[in-house]
């Protein structure tokens, strides 16, 4: 968007950004919808001078050094929310309303939701420091030779949008839920070549049913894929993975594997396939078992793009792998 078609709100909120001098041209620029070369041309014009002609606006409240403490608050303590980053904001000799700390908030801020990760202690970390550092140097090649399996829950739910539109004077529209709604567990594995067929589970996943799933749906998937015998399963933690039985069933048929580090389900590419279909899923209304399980199965084997996904997710690997070796050990973007 050229400088010069620049609405005054969103001019005022690159040079509100600018004047903090937190962020770079390009993250301003990404977070403001204007080009790399429009927030440079602000950066260096007399917009940027604290200059005040006449009626433009009620001055802030709030100095570019208080902004910036605010921001480090909330560096420390990104879960706080408006009234917490209150209270330190004040602790900080910044006496302020509630409502100054909000409106600082929406200049520099937008609201999400937190990611939900697995607790990692320095145990695991260094098994995923490990992990990664043994397999960094593993090319795109070597990854497509790998079949990555897991399982999912899934349950019977409505359609999950958060907010709807009412109409003034009419009765608030009710969204009604299950009190114990129906749960499938889905096994699944896939690969470069596509996805696997699934299982479903019946009950909680022991070591014998997992057995019979590793006899009926692995193993025939990894020989049709790799017939010459150079395919590696993965398969992560769980206690009915790593029972005595399964090595010893895995083994005897020659299925090499890899030695997953435990809470690691940002390494795993079947997640974010999980994940694609889980968001599909929740945008129409399932009410029953066989409704849920026919959803899930035309979304895993009847998607057209599937495919090409779990091409683009497993070639992400050797980013995944160097991702974690940045964290030494702990989260990523993945």
């Amino acid at each position: 968007m050229p400088c010069q078609d620049l609405s005054t709100e969103k001019r005022t909120e690159v040079i509100t950004l600018l004047n903090l001098k937190t962020m770079s041209i390009r993250e301003i620029a990404r977070r403001t919808g204007v080009s790399k070369s429009s927030v440079a041309r602000l950066q260096t014009s007399s917009t940027l001078k604290s200059r005040r002609h006449g009626k433009c606006g009620r001055k802030s409240s709030t100095t570019e050094k208080q902004d910036r403490l605010l921001l480090r608050n909330l560096r420390r303590n990104p879960l706080d929310d408006a009234h917490q980053l209150h209270v330190e904001w004040e602790n900080d000799g910044v006496k302020v309303s509630l409502r100054t700390v909000q409106r600082r908030l929406k200049t520099f801020c937008r609201s999400v939701v937190p990611r939900r990760v697995p607790k990692l202690t320095p145990s695991m970390m260094r098994k995923r420091l490990s992990f990664a550092k043994k397999h960094v140097e593993w090319t795109v090649e070597q990854w497509r030779q790998v079949c990555f399996s897991d399982e999912s829950l899934f349950e019977c739910k409505g359609a999950q949008r958060s907010r709807v539109w009412h109409i003034r004077g009419t009765p608030v529209p009710i969204r009604q839920t299950v009190k114990h709604p129906t749960k499938v567990m889905v096994w699944g594995v896939i690969s470069a070549k596509g996805p696997g067929k699934l299982h479903i589970v019946e009950g909680n996943m022991n070591a014998c049913q997992y057995q019979k799933v590793l006899e009926s749906r692995a193993v025939p998937q990894l020989r049709a894929w790799f017939p010459n015998g150079n395919g590696i399963f993965m398969h992560d933690g769980a206690p009915c993975h790593r029972a005595k039985i399964i090595t010893a069933f895995l083994r005897s048929k020659n299925i090499m594997t890899l030695d997953w580090p435990g809470n690691s389900p940002d390494l795993n590419p079947i997640e974010n396939v999980w994940g694609i279909i889980k968001r599909r899923i929740s945008s129409k209304t399932t009410t029953t078992k066989q409704e849920l399980i026919s959803s899930i199965i035309q979304h895993w084997h009847r998607n057209a793009t599937l495919s090409n996904t779990l091409s683009k997710l497993i070639d992400s690997m050797p980013k995944r792998m160097q991702a974690v070796i940045d964290a030494k050990g702990g989260h990523t973007k993945f």
